[in-house]
Protein backbone atom coordinates (compact mmCIF):
# COMPACT_ATOMS: atom_id res chain seq x y z
CA UNK A 1 0.00 0.00 0.00
CA UNK A 2 1.62 3.26 -1.37
CA UNK A 3 0.77 7.06 -0.77
CA UNK A 4 2.64 9.76 -1.72
CA UNK A 5 1.15 13.09 0.08
CA UNK A 6 2.93 15.48 2.31
CA UNK A 7 4.71 15.38 5.65
CA UNK A 8 1.60 17.00 7.33
CA UNK A 9 -0.80 14.57 6.00
CA UNK A 10 1.11 11.59 6.46
CA UNK A 11 1.52 13.05 10.46
CA UNK A 12 -2.22 13.80 10.23
CA UNK A 13 -2.80 9.74 9.11
CA UNK A 14 -0.78 8.84 11.86
CA UNK A 15 -2.79 10.92 14.54
CA UNK A 16 -5.84 9.32 12.91
CA UNK A 17 -5.03 6.13 13.10
CA UNK A 18 -6.22 3.78 15.79
CA UNK A 19 -3.74 1.29 16.80
CA UNK A 20 -5.74 -0.47 18.89
CA UNK A 21 -7.82 -2.10 16.05
CA UNK A 22 -4.21 -2.64 15.01
CA UNK A 23 -2.93 -6.06 15.32
CA UNK A 24 0.16 -5.90 13.85
CA UNK A 25 1.80 -4.11 10.90
CA UNK A 26 5.12 -3.41 9.19
CA UNK A 27 5.59 0.47 8.06
CA UNK A 28 8.05 1.83 5.85
CA UNK A 29 9.29 5.55 6.26
CA UNK A 30 11.34 7.07 3.12
CA UNK A 31 12.75 10.15 2.73
CA UNK A 32 16.36 11.52 2.39
CA UNK A 33 15.24 14.39 5.20
CA UNK A 34 16.87 12.12 8.26
CA UNK A 35 15.63 14.76 10.63
CA UNK A 36 11.80 14.29 9.39
CA UNK A 37 12.84 10.38 8.91
CA UNK A 38 13.39 10.60 12.85
CA UNK A 39 10.50 12.76 13.96
CA UNK A 40 7.89 10.29 11.67
CA UNK A 41 9.72 7.25 13.46
CA UNK A 42 9.67 8.77 16.55
CA UNK A 43 5.91 10.28 15.88
CA UNK A 44 4.73 6.47 14.79
CA UNK A 45 6.00 4.75 17.82
CA UNK A 46 4.67 6.91 20.50
CA UNK A 47 1.14 6.77 18.96
CA UNK A 48 1.78 2.64 18.60
CA UNK A 49 2.84 2.19 22.29
CA UNK A 50 -0.35 4.44 23.46
CA UNK A 51 1.55 5.92 26.32
CA UNK A 52 4.26 8.47 27.12
CA UNK A 53 7.39 7.30 26.01
CA UNK A 54 10.06 6.32 28.86
CA UNK A 55 13.75 6.72 27.95
CA UNK A 56 14.21 3.31 28.64
CA UNK A 57 11.46 0.85 27.15
CA UNK A 58 12.25 -3.16 26.71
CA UNK A 59 9.81 -3.22 24.33
CA UNK A 60 11.08 -0.43 21.82
CA UNK A 61 13.57 -2.77 19.87
CA UNK A 62 16.32 -0.83 17.67
CA UNK A 63 18.82 -2.22 15.21
CA UNK A 64 20.84 0.10 14.61
CA UNK A 65 24.25 -0.44 12.46
CA UNK A 66 26.60 2.55 13.41
CA UNK A 67 30.19 1.08 12.73
CA UNK A 68 29.98 -0.78 9.13
CA UNK A 69 27.93 0.35 6.07
CA UNK A 70 25.77 -3.46 5.87
CA UNK A 71 22.90 -5.02 8.28
CA UNK A 72 23.77 -8.46 7.75
CA UNK A 73 21.06 -11.47 8.06
CA UNK A 74 23.10 -12.29 11.14
CA UNK A 75 21.76 -9.20 12.07
CA UNK A 76 18.16 -9.63 10.99
CA UNK A 77 17.96 -13.37 12.87
CA UNK A 78 18.97 -11.92 16.66
CA UNK A 79 16.10 -9.01 16.17
CA UNK A 80 13.59 -12.29 14.61
CA UNK A 81 14.55 -13.62 17.73
CA UNK A 82 13.50 -10.86 19.71
CA UNK A 83 10.29 -10.13 17.92
CA UNK A 84 9.05 -13.99 19.36
CA UNK A 85 8.57 -12.32 23.28
CA UNK A 86 5.46 -11.14 24.28
CA UNK A 87 5.82 -7.40 25.26
CA UNK A 88 7.53 -7.29 28.45
CA UNK A 89 5.62 -4.11 30.14
CA UNK A 90 3.52 -2.36 27.47
CA UNK A 91 0.62 -3.34 25.41
CA UNK A 92 2.63 -3.61 22.15
CA UNK A 93 6.22 -3.88 20.33
CA UNK A 94 7.90 -1.97 18.12
CA UNK A 95 10.97 -2.98 16.72
CA UNK A 96 13.09 -0.35 14.39
CA UNK A 97 15.44 -1.03 11.70
CA UNK A 98 17.33 2.36 10.59
CA UNK A 99 18.82 2.85 7.33
CA UNK A 100 17.40 -0.42 6.28
CA UNK A 101 18.61 0.02 2.55
CA UNK A 102 21.71 -0.95 3.99
CA UNK A 103 20.27 -4.57 4.47
CA UNK A 104 22.10 -7.22 2.25
CA UNK A 105 20.00 -9.35 0.11
CA UNK A 106 20.12 -12.49 2.32
CA UNK A 107 19.05 -10.42 5.17
CA UNK A 108 15.98 -9.38 3.30
CA UNK A 109 15.29 -12.15 2.47
CA UNK A 110 15.52 -13.59 5.61
CA UNK A 111 13.10 -10.95 6.63
CA UNK A 112 10.67 -12.03 4.85
CA UNK A 113 8.78 -14.82 6.46
CA UNK A 114 8.13 -12.13 9.60
CA UNK A 115 6.91 -9.78 7.81
CA UNK A 116 4.54 -11.92 6.19
CA UNK A 117 3.72 -13.41 9.90
CA UNK A 118 4.54 -10.90 11.97
CA UNK A 119 4.02 -12.03 15.96
CA UNK A 120 0.83 -10.68 17.26
CA UNK A 121 1.23 -7.19 19.26
CA UNK A 122 4.17 -6.48 17.18
CA UNK A 123 4.79 -3.64 14.61
CA UNK A 124 7.86 -3.03 12.11
CA UNK A 125 9.28 -0.04 10.97
CA UNK A 126 11.68 0.69 8.57
CA UNK A 127 13.47 3.64 8.46
CA UNK A 128 15.61 4.49 4.96
CA UNK A 129 16.31 6.74 2.41
CA UNK A 130 15.97 4.96 -0.74
CA UNK A 131 13.19 2.21 -0.41
CA UNK A 132 13.87 1.70 -3.95
CA UNK A 133 16.91 -0.15 -2.56
CA UNK A 134 14.27 -3.01 -0.71
CA UNK A 135 13.09 -5.88 -2.55
CA UNK A 136 9.73 -5.84 -4.53
CA UNK A 137 8.85 -8.91 -2.00
CA UNK A 138 9.72 -6.56 1.32
CA UNK A 139 7.54 -3.34 -0.25
CA UNK A 140 4.86 -5.48 -0.78
CA UNK A 141 4.41 -6.66 2.94
CA UNK A 142 4.61 -2.95 4.46
CA UNK A 143 2.42 0.13 4.57
CA UNK A 144 4.70 3.01 3.06
CA UNK A 145 4.67 6.40 3.63
CA UNK A 146 7.07 8.27 1.66
CA UNK A 147 7.63 12.09 0.90
CA UNK A 148 8.84 13.41 -2.09
CA UNK A 149 12.17 15.63 -2.01
CA UNK A 150 10.03 18.48 -2.54
CA UNK A 151 8.13 18.25 0.44
CA UNK A 152 10.68 17.48 2.96
CA UNK A 153 11.69 20.62 3.50
CA UNK A 154 10.13 21.52 6.69
CA UNK A 155 8.32 20.08 9.65
CA UNK A 156 4.80 20.75 10.26
CA UNK A 157 4.36 21.19 13.74
CA UNK A 158 0.89 20.73 15.73
CA UNK A 159 1.28 22.79 19.11
CA UNK A 160 -1.57 20.86 20.28
CA UNK A 161 0.40 17.66 20.01
CA UNK A 162 3.29 19.46 21.80
CA UNK A 163 1.89 20.61 25.11
CA UNK A 164 0.37 17.27 25.68
CA UNK A 165 4.05 15.81 25.39
CA UNK A 166 5.84 15.67 29.08
CA UNK A 167 8.75 17.67 29.57
CA UNK A 168 11.56 15.26 28.55
CA UNK A 169 9.65 14.39 25.16
CA UNK A 170 9.58 18.40 24.86
CA UNK A 171 13.45 18.71 25.48
CA UNK A 172 14.06 15.72 22.87
CA UNK A 173 12.12 17.44 20.19
CA UNK A 174 14.41 21.02 21.29
CA UNK A 175 17.39 18.60 20.60
CA UNK A 176 16.56 17.47 17.34
CA UNK A 177 16.18 21.18 16.09
CA UNK A 178 19.85 22.13 18.13
CA UNK A 179 21.24 19.50 16.34
CA UNK A 180 20.48 20.68 12.31
CA UNK A 181 24.28 21.32 11.06
CA UNK A 182 23.38 23.96 8.51
CA UNK A 183 23.23 27.56 10.48
CA UNK A 184 20.48 28.68 8.21
CA UNK A 185 18.37 25.41 8.05
CA UNK A 186 18.64 25.43 11.41
CA UNK A 187 16.79 28.78 12.13
CA UNK A 188 14.70 28.37 9.52
CA UNK A 189 13.47 25.39 11.11
CA UNK A 190 13.61 26.86 14.47
CA UNK A 191 11.02 29.60 13.25
CA UNK A 192 9.14 27.61 11.05
CA UNK A 193 8.43 25.79 14.77
CA UNK A 194 7.45 29.39 16.50
CA UNK A 195 5.37 30.61 13.64
CA UNK A 196 3.34 28.18 14.50
CA UNK A 197 3.10 28.35 18.03
CA UNK A 198 2.24 32.30 17.84
CA UNK A 199 -0.74 31.35 15.91
CA UNK A 200 -1.91 28.56 17.71
CA UNK A 201 -2.20 31.36 20.69
CA UNK A 202 -2.72 34.06 18.90
CA UNK A 203 -6.23 32.51 17.55
CA UNK A 204 -7.61 31.95 20.91
CA UNK A 205 -5.94 35.25 22.39
CA UNK A 206 -9.54 36.71 22.90
CA UNK A 207 -10.87 33.66 24.75
CA UNK A 208 -7.36 33.41 26.74
CA UNK A 209 -5.84 37.01 27.18
CA UNK A 210 -3.32 35.08 29.45
CA UNK A 211 -1.87 33.89 26.09
CA UNK A 212 -0.69 37.56 25.65
CA UNK A 213 2.65 36.82 27.99
CA UNK A 214 3.11 33.40 25.94
CA UNK A 215 3.47 35.53 23.34
CA UNK A 216 5.64 37.75 24.66
CA UNK A 217 7.97 34.70 25.49
CA UNK A 218 7.56 33.60 21.87
CA UNK A 219 8.38 37.14 20.14
CA UNK A 220 11.60 36.90 23.00
CA UNK A 221 12.59 33.94 21.82
CA UNK A 222 13.08 34.52 18.20
CA UNK A 223 14.37 37.54 18.37
CA UNK A 224 16.95 35.56 21.01
CA UNK A 225 17.39 33.36 17.77
CA UNK A 226 18.58 35.51 14.94
CA UNK A 227 20.93 36.70 17.41
CA UNK A 228 22.59 33.67 17.08
CA UNK A 229 22.27 32.95 20.76
CA UNK A 230 22.36 29.06 21.69
CA UNK A 231 19.28 27.15 20.42
CA UNK A 232 18.52 24.32 22.70
CA UNK A 233 19.01 26.57 26.10
CA UNK A 234 16.71 28.85 24.18
CA UNK A 235 14.01 25.97 23.35
CA UNK A 236 14.41 24.14 26.32
CA UNK A 237 13.14 27.67 27.97
CA UNK A 238 10.63 27.95 25.97
CA UNK A 239 9.63 24.32 26.51
CA UNK A 240 9.68 24.84 30.11
CA UNK A 241 7.50 28.14 29.97
CA UNK A 242 4.33 26.80 27.61
CA UNK A 243 1.21 26.01 29.12
CA UNK A 244 -1.65 24.40 27.06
Amino acid sequence: MSIQPSSKIIERTIKNTNFDDIDSLSIIVSTQNLELQKYLVSELTRKIMGEERRKENPDILRLEISDRNSIGINDIKGLIARLKYKPYQSKRKVAIIEKAENMTLEAQNAFLKTLEDIPDRTFIILSTANHGMLLPTILSRCRLFEINSQEEKQINYDPAEILKMNLYERFELAEKISRIKEPGEKRSEVNNLLRSFIEFYRDDLKNRPENKKVLELLSYTMNAINENVNVRLVLENLMLNLNE
